[in-house]
């Protein structure tokens, strides 16, 4: 037959009866609830403006404490500017998992196991093992 987007504007509520629901809901092809609507298609969606705030927000929380420092451990945060701001790099690496779990959530179970192959799982195994070294002192 003939898809229902097909027809002209004023026929498709008379043609809403011929459609195959089953078909057209069908698992593979409709996202479920939990992955349109969740917390990880927000941050998947706006996982640039996330990271630059973040950024933002640390380069400019180390930047004042700098007067702060002499009552600081230079263990926790560094004795030097070049150290202190070094850390903004340790936001990467989670940053990068967090992105790659986001855009694994809200990909849809059907299509998951569909694109569950050998590479795909040595690929998240890789990223995983990097985020992993990149968090640990």
């Amino acid at each position: 037959g003939t898809r229902l987007f097909d027809l002209p504007h004023e026929h498709r509520f008379a043609a809403l009866h011929r459609v195959n629901w089953r078909r057209a809901l069908a698992a593979n092809m409709v996202k479920t609830h939990r992955e349109v609507h969740s917390l990880w298609g927000v941050f998947a969606s706006i996982h640039r403006v996330i990271l630059l705030h973040a950024v933002l927000f640390l380069a400019l929380l180390l930047i004042a404490v700098e007067n702060e420092l002499p009552t600081m451990t230079s263990a926790v945060i560094g004795s030097k500017r070049s150290v202190r701001f070094a850390i903004l790099g340790l936001i990467v690496p989670p940053y990068g998992f967090a992105l790659l779990y986001a855009r694994w959530e809200v990909t849809g179970a059907a299509r998951r196991i569909q694109s569950c192959s050998a590479r795909e799982i040595c690929r998240l195994l890789y990223h995983t093992a990097w985020s992993l070294m990149w968090c640990v002192p």
